[in-house]
């Protein structure tokens, strides 16, 4: 089974000096990537492929793929996701993790095995260290309920059913996208034994 990991990111693209909804420069990602989140994730060895969807650059630790801007908001996270999606290949049945250039996947997180053996869509818990070291819990769409837009774990075919693009580009597209989810009958549920962490300097996520 293999494990890709696609990264939707703006960092580098010619107004990336907007803010992001944590109020932070997008640009400031470009440094998150290559010395954290890159990085960190071939030292782990988790995943089989990682791919980085959007507008930012070729490196040693990621396959790039472009995708310019169309809406220049939230929107196009949507679209750079897809294309990174088609993109790779792989069996039905791998797991793809879709997440934020301001996100970690937790190295302790368990290897998906076994446990997770029926399940296909999993939205992981939310953390930030940004106010205290042992850490502290986000919105993470849970309590709504809808799926973390921020990072979540699914199988290919579901990624191939329900495709990205096929929500409304709004600020609230993971709530259409839990819809969408819904329509097409696929569960999906919280995780919470799975954590990303959001790395994103300065802002404050717990607003």
């Amino acid at each position: 089974m293999r494990f890709t990991c696609i990264i939707n990111s703006l960092a580098l693209a010619k107004d990336a000096a907007r803010p992001s909804s944590g109020s932070r420069p997008y640009a400031e990602r470009a440094w998150l990537l290559r010395n954290v989140i890159l990085p960190w994730y071939a030292s782990l060895g988790v995943f089989d492929e990682v791919v980085v969807a959007g507008e930012f650059e070729e490196g040693l630790f990621h396959r790039y793929v472009p995708c310019a801007q169309v809406f220049h908001t939230v929107g196009d996270a949507l679209l750079q996701r897809q294309l990174g999606f088609e993109a790779t290949t792989g069996h039905p049945d791998d797991w793809v993790l879709f997440q934020h250039d301001d996100h970690l996947w937790a190295p302790e997180n368990e290897t998906l095995g076994v446990s997770v053996a029926a399940d296909r869509v999993l939205s992981p818990s939310r953390w930030t260290r940004a106010r205290r070291a042992t850490g502290e819990a986000l919105n993470d769409g849970h309590l709504v309920p809808h799926i973390n837009g921020h990072a979540l774990l699914m199988r290919r075919r579901i990624a191939a059913l329900v495709p990205w693009t096929s929500v409304p580009p709004v600020f609230t597209w993971d709530v259409e996208y839990t819809a969408a989810l819904a329509r097409a009958g696929v569960a999906w549920r919280y995780a919470p034994e799975y954590a990303v962490w959001d790395l994103e300097r300065g802002a404050e996520p717990w607003k």
